[in-house]
């Protein structure tokens, strides 16, 4: 008996119409199925309908799902909004679409505050990056430089408000720091942030020190050197510069003790 011939099926893909840019949302109108006129094929139903093109095509060019994306909600402008303009959500939608490579988008479920603000110009129809908006937040900034090893204190230092992006480890208050010194040069109007201090002995090794000896009917105070250095709430030893005796004394503050 003879082998039937094998039985040649069309093969299909689909192609654009026209020429398309990269970011534009594909819909059942741009595309066309390349196979047999006489088959009827559901447009709607391409899996390709309804995403975005990640590169740009020309017209007839074939398409591949690796030339497509889902794309991704954004905010953008509903009018104009000048820079450092009180913003709220009503002043952005949301759309679906293919952000550029690269771009740092606010996100769609940014909170805003009563005194978020506009950082730029931002025109309408204009998709909304991070840098564009920023709620109030405090920060403790450098009000002049700080030299490494330098305290950090009221007299180099204020808390101000700040827009947009704190960096992280930001300090918003300077009891934060319990008497801490910069461990880098700090620049006027920079944020200071942990990583830029570190804590301070609150006695050192060799300072001299007040040391109050309380008992039940008395209290006493004395001039000790401290032998070691600590943080407030250490026992650390301290010696009499007279008797060379040493004792131990919980430390209280700033070059002072209790026994």
């Amino acid at each position: 008996y003879s082998t039937p011939p094998r039985q040649i099926l069309a093969q299909q893909y689909i192609t654009v119409k026209r020429e398309m840019d990269r970011g534009e949302m594909v819909t059942a109108n741009d595309i066309n199925w390349s196979s047999d006129p006489t088959t009827e094929q559901n447009l709607e139903a391409s899996p390709f309908v309804g995403q975005f093109l990640n590169v740009s095509v020309s017209a007839d060019a074939r398409l591949f799902s690796s030339m497509l994306s889902e794309g991704e909600e954004a905010l953008i402008a509903v009018n104009d909004i000048n820079q450092g303009q009180n913003v709220t959500p009503l002043d952005f939608e949301k759309k679906l679409m293919l952000p550029r490579r690269g771009d740092d988008l606010l996100p769609v479920n940014f909170e805003f505050a009563r005194d978020s603000k506009a950082l730029a110009f931002i025109s309408q129809g204009e998709v909304v990056k991070s840098s564009m908006v920023g709620s109030p937040v405090e920060a403790l900034t450098a009000n002049r430089l700080i030299m490494p090893g330098e305290l950090i204190s009221e007299m180099n230092s204020e808390i101000k408000i700040i827009y947009g992006d704190t960096p992280s480890g930001a300090i918003t208050d300077l009891d934060q720091l319990r008497r801490s010194v910069a461990t880098t040069q700090i620049q006027p109007g920079k944020v200071i942030r942990f990583i830029d201090a570190r804590r301070q002995h609150d006695i050192m090794e060799g300072d001299e020190v007040k040391l109050t000896v309380v008992r039940q009917a008395f209290s006493l105070e004395l001039s000790m050197i401290a032998a070691e250095s600590g943080f407030l709430g250490d026992t650390v030893e301290l010696m009499n510069p007279e008797s060379g005796r040493t004792v131990k004394g919980t430390v209280t503050g700033n070059k002072s003790a209790i026994k």
